[in-house]
Protein backbone atom coordinates (compact mmCIF):
# COMPACT_ATOMS: atom_id res chain seq x y z
CA UNK A 1 0.00 0.00 0.00
CA UNK A 2 2.75 2.44 1.01
CA UNK A 3 4.75 1.49 -2.09
CA UNK A 4 1.71 2.19 -4.30
CA UNK A 5 1.12 5.60 -2.71
CA UNK A 6 4.79 6.53 -3.10
CA UNK A 7 4.77 5.43 -6.75
CA UNK A 8 1.72 7.56 -7.52
CA UNK A 9 3.36 10.54 -5.78
CA UNK A 10 6.57 10.18 -7.79
CA UNK A 11 4.71 9.77 -11.08
CA UNK A 12 2.82 13.02 -10.46
CA UNK A 13 6.05 14.96 -9.76
CA UNK A 14 7.68 16.88 -12.63
CA UNK A 15 10.93 15.40 -13.88
CA UNK A 16 12.68 18.76 -13.35
CA UNK A 17 11.94 21.97 -11.47
CA UNK A 18 13.00 23.90 -14.56
CA UNK A 19 9.70 23.10 -16.27
CA UNK A 20 8.26 25.93 -14.16
CA UNK A 21 11.34 28.18 -14.06
CA UNK A 22 12.26 27.80 -17.73
CA UNK A 23 9.40 26.09 -19.59
CA UNK A 24 10.74 23.90 -22.42
CA UNK A 25 10.17 25.16 -25.93
CA UNK A 26 7.96 23.20 -28.30
CA UNK A 27 9.49 19.78 -28.84
CA UNK A 28 12.15 20.41 -26.18
CA UNK A 29 12.70 18.27 -23.10
CA UNK A 30 15.39 17.62 -20.49
CA UNK A 31 18.13 15.59 -22.13
CA UNK A 32 19.24 13.40 -19.25
CA UNK A 33 21.24 11.09 -21.52
CA UNK A 34 23.40 14.02 -22.67
CA UNK A 35 24.59 14.88 -19.15
CA UNK A 36 27.21 12.13 -19.11
CA UNK A 37 29.46 10.91 -21.90
CA UNK A 38 33.02 9.83 -22.62
CA UNK A 39 33.92 13.53 -22.39
CA UNK A 40 31.73 14.32 -19.36
CA UNK A 41 32.47 11.85 -16.58
CA UNK A 42 31.58 12.13 -12.93
CA UNK A 43 31.75 14.38 -10.97
CA UNK A 44 31.42 17.03 -13.71
CA UNK A 45 28.23 15.44 -15.01
CA UNK A 46 26.88 15.15 -11.46
CA UNK A 47 26.64 18.92 -11.08
CA UNK A 48 24.61 19.17 -14.30
CA UNK A 49 22.38 16.35 -13.05
CA UNK A 50 21.86 18.05 -9.68
CA UNK A 51 21.10 21.33 -11.40
CA UNK A 52 18.54 19.83 -13.77
CA UNK A 53 16.85 18.24 -10.76
CA UNK A 54 17.04 21.53 -8.86
CA UNK A 55 19.01 19.73 -6.15
CA UNK A 56 21.60 22.46 -5.56
CA UNK A 57 21.71 24.80 -2.59
CA UNK A 58 20.52 28.40 -2.82
CA UNK A 59 20.03 31.12 -0.25
CA UNK A 60 16.24 30.91 -0.59
CA UNK A 61 16.35 27.18 0.18
CA UNK A 62 18.93 27.27 2.97
CA UNK A 63 17.29 30.14 4.84
CA UNK A 64 14.44 27.75 5.68
CA UNK A 65 16.81 25.71 7.85
CA UNK A 66 19.66 28.02 8.83
CA UNK A 67 19.94 31.64 10.00
CA UNK A 68 21.82 32.71 6.86
CA UNK A 69 20.50 35.46 4.55
CA UNK A 70 18.59 34.46 1.42
CA UNK A 71 20.54 36.89 -0.76
CA UNK A 72 23.19 36.23 -3.39
CA UNK A 73 26.76 36.51 -1.99
CA UNK A 74 27.78 38.39 -5.14
CA UNK A 75 25.02 40.96 -5.68
CA UNK A 76 22.65 40.77 -2.68
CA UNK A 77 19.63 39.94 -4.88
CA UNK A 78 17.30 37.23 -3.56
CA UNK A 79 19.15 34.01 -4.40
CA UNK A 80 16.79 31.70 -6.26
CA UNK A 81 17.85 28.75 -8.41
CA UNK A 82 17.31 30.79 -11.59
CA UNK A 83 19.31 33.69 -10.16
CA UNK A 84 22.33 31.53 -9.29
CA UNK A 85 22.61 29.84 -12.71
CA UNK A 86 20.99 32.25 -15.16
CA UNK A 87 20.34 35.75 -13.88
CA UNK A 88 23.19 36.97 -11.66
CA UNK A 89 25.17 39.78 -13.30
CA UNK A 90 28.44 37.97 -12.61
CA UNK A 91 27.46 35.30 -15.16
CA UNK A 92 27.35 37.65 -18.14
CA UNK A 93 31.10 37.47 -19.04
CA UNK A 94 30.87 33.67 -18.94
CA UNK A 95 27.72 33.63 -21.08
CA UNK A 96 29.29 36.04 -23.60
CA UNK A 97 32.27 33.70 -23.90
CA UNK A 98 29.99 30.69 -24.40
CA UNK A 99 28.00 32.64 -26.99
CA UNK A 100 31.16 33.36 -28.95
CA UNK A 101 32.38 29.75 -28.73
CA UNK A 102 29.07 28.27 -29.83
CA UNK A 103 28.78 30.65 -32.78
CA UNK A 104 31.97 29.07 -34.14
CA UNK A 105 30.18 25.73 -33.91
CA UNK A 106 27.13 27.20 -35.71
CA UNK A 107 25.03 27.09 -32.55
CA UNK A 108 23.10 29.79 -30.70
CA UNK A 109 23.65 29.99 -26.96
CA UNK A 110 20.48 30.30 -24.87
CA UNK A 111 19.33 29.63 -21.34
CA UNK A 112 17.37 26.64 -22.62
CA UNK A 113 20.46 25.12 -24.21
CA UNK A 114 22.49 25.81 -21.07
CA UNK A 115 20.06 24.04 -18.75
CA UNK A 116 18.63 21.29 -20.96
CA UNK A 117 21.89 20.59 -22.89
CA UNK A 118 22.35 19.68 -26.53
CA UNK A 119 20.90 16.47 -28.02
CA UNK A 120 23.49 14.13 -29.51
CA UNK A 121 23.03 13.56 -33.24
CA UNK A 122 25.04 11.10 -35.31
CA UNK A 123 26.34 13.47 -38.03
CA UNK A 124 27.41 16.09 -35.47
CA UNK A 125 28.24 13.76 -32.58
CA UNK A 126 31.80 15.04 -32.07
CA UNK A 127 30.63 18.65 -31.91
CA UNK A 128 27.64 17.85 -29.69
CA UNK A 129 29.75 15.93 -27.17
CA UNK A 130 32.30 18.74 -27.02
CA UNK A 131 29.63 21.42 -26.58
CA UNK A 132 27.97 19.49 -23.77
CA UNK A 133 31.34 19.23 -22.05
CA UNK A 134 31.75 23.02 -22.29
CA UNK A 135 28.26 23.54 -20.86
CA UNK A 136 29.04 21.13 -18.01
CA UNK A 137 32.31 22.90 -17.23
CA UNK A 138 30.51 26.25 -17.24
CA UNK A 139 27.96 24.98 -14.71
CA UNK A 140 30.79 23.58 -12.62
CA UNK A 141 32.52 26.97 -12.73
CA UNK A 142 29.38 28.70 -11.43
CA UNK A 143 28.93 26.07 -8.71
CA UNK A 144 32.55 26.08 -7.55
CA UNK A 145 33.02 29.87 -7.55
CA UNK A 146 29.82 30.30 -5.54
CA UNK A 147 31.20 27.83 -3.01
CA UNK A 148 34.45 29.80 -3.04
CA UNK A 149 32.68 33.07 -2.28
CA UNK A 150 30.83 31.50 0.63
CA UNK A 151 34.19 30.23 1.92
CA UNK A 152 35.64 33.76 1.52
CA UNK A 153 38.16 32.74 -1.14
CA UNK A 154 39.89 35.55 -3.02
CA UNK A 155 39.17 34.59 -6.65
CA UNK A 156 35.56 33.81 -7.61
CA UNK A 157 35.55 34.70 -11.31
CA UNK A 158 33.45 32.01 -13.01
CA UNK A 159 34.68 32.97 -16.51
CA UNK A 160 38.32 32.62 -15.48
CA UNK A 161 37.54 29.35 -13.68
CA UNK A 162 35.84 28.03 -16.82
CA UNK A 163 38.74 28.96 -19.13
CA UNK A 164 41.24 27.43 -16.72
CA UNK A 165 39.20 24.20 -16.54
CA UNK A 166 38.99 23.93 -20.33
CA UNK A 167 42.71 24.62 -20.74
CA UNK A 168 43.64 22.06 -18.07
CA UNK A 169 41.47 19.37 -19.66
CA UNK A 170 42.84 20.02 -23.15
CA UNK A 171 46.45 20.00 -21.93
CA UNK A 172 45.92 16.72 -20.11
CA UNK A 173 44.29 15.13 -23.15
CA UNK A 174 47.07 16.43 -25.42
CA UNK A 175 49.84 15.04 -23.20
CA UNK A 176 48.14 11.66 -23.17
CA UNK A 177 47.67 11.71 -26.96
CA UNK A 178 51.29 12.74 -27.52
CA UNK A 179 52.54 9.96 -25.27
CA UNK A 180 50.44 7.35 -27.09
CA UNK A 181 51.14 8.67 -30.60
CA UNK A 182 47.46 9.46 -31.18
CA UNK A 183 47.48 13.16 -32.03
CA UNK A 184 45.20 12.57 -35.03
CA UNK A 185 42.48 11.27 -32.72
CA UNK A 186 43.11 14.22 -30.37
CA UNK A 187 42.58 16.71 -33.20
CA UNK A 188 39.35 15.01 -34.29
CA UNK A 189 37.91 15.27 -30.79
CA UNK A 190 39.36 18.50 -29.34
CA UNK A 191 40.52 20.71 -32.22
CA UNK A 192 37.26 20.93 -34.16
CA UNK A 193 37.48 23.97 -36.46
CA UNK A 194 40.33 25.24 -34.28
CA UNK A 195 37.81 26.77 -31.86
CA UNK A 196 39.44 25.59 -28.63
CA UNK A 197 42.89 24.54 -29.76
CA UNK A 198 45.02 23.32 -32.64
CA UNK A 199 48.13 21.22 -33.16
CA UNK A 200 51.02 22.88 -34.99
CA UNK A 201 52.90 21.11 -37.82
CA UNK A 202 55.71 20.45 -35.33
CA UNK A 203 53.27 18.65 -33.01
CA UNK A 204 52.88 21.34 -30.36
CA UNK A 205 49.61 22.36 -28.73
CA UNK A 206 48.23 25.84 -29.38
CA UNK A 207 45.31 26.95 -27.19
CA UNK A 208 42.91 29.31 -28.96
CA UNK A 209 40.24 29.83 -26.31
Amino acid sequence: MLHTLLTHTLVSCPDTKWRDLLPPLEGEQPRWASLYSTLVPRPIGDISWWLLHGAVSTGVFLTQFTPIPDTCPFCNVRETLAHVYLECARLQPLFWLLTNILLHFWLHFSHHLFIYTLPIHGPTKSRDLLVNLLLALAKTAIYKTREGRLAHEASCDCRAFFRSSVHSRIRAEFLWAASTNSLDAFEERWALSGVLCSVTPSGSLRLTL
